[in-house]
């Protein structure tokens, strides 16, 4: 992450140097959000485990619909991220842009962890016998 905002910084100084010296330090103040975010991120944690690996929405972790409700869904859209809203109710908080950290947090937390991530037993599995469908799924996820 720290080579990232390196990276960030030195295409800073090329532009300004280029382009708009003028715009330093609007860049600026946009790397310091950057950097302090991302600082405490690190920093925060719940019950000392990230809580991107353990509390994303699984399959698993889902209430089942409601008797009578297939033929509601029929008639709407499935529901994705950008229809969630999520809402910061301090003003003076870390944040990027506009996503403070806690809305941050928020998103990891209804975020859908990949299906067709596989272990390592899957894999040997599909090394052994796979059908067409694991063979592509297999190669796209090396």
């Amino acid at each position: 992450m720290r080579e990232l905002v390196r990276e960030l910084s030195r295409q800073i100084d090329e532009y300004v140097k280029a382009y708009d010296p003028d715009d330093s330090l609007e860049w600026q103040l946009v790397l310091n959000e950057v950097s302090t975010f991302i600082d405490i991120d690190n920093q925060l944690s719940v019950d000392q485990t990230p809580i991107t690996l353990y509390y994303r929405l699984t399959n698993s972790v889902i209430p089942p619909l409601p008797m009578g409700a297939d033929k509601i869904l029929s008639n709407i859209q499935l529901y994705s991220l950008e229809e969630i809203i999520i809402i910061g109710n301090y003003q003076d908080q870390i944040k990027f842009s506009e996503l403070t950290l806690d809305m941050y947090r928020m998103l990891q937390a209804v975020e859908r962890q990949s299906v067709e991530s596989t272990s390592s037993s899957d894999e040997r599995a599909l090394m052994q016998s796979p059908a067409t469908q694991q063979k592509e799924i297999l190669v796209s996820s090396l």
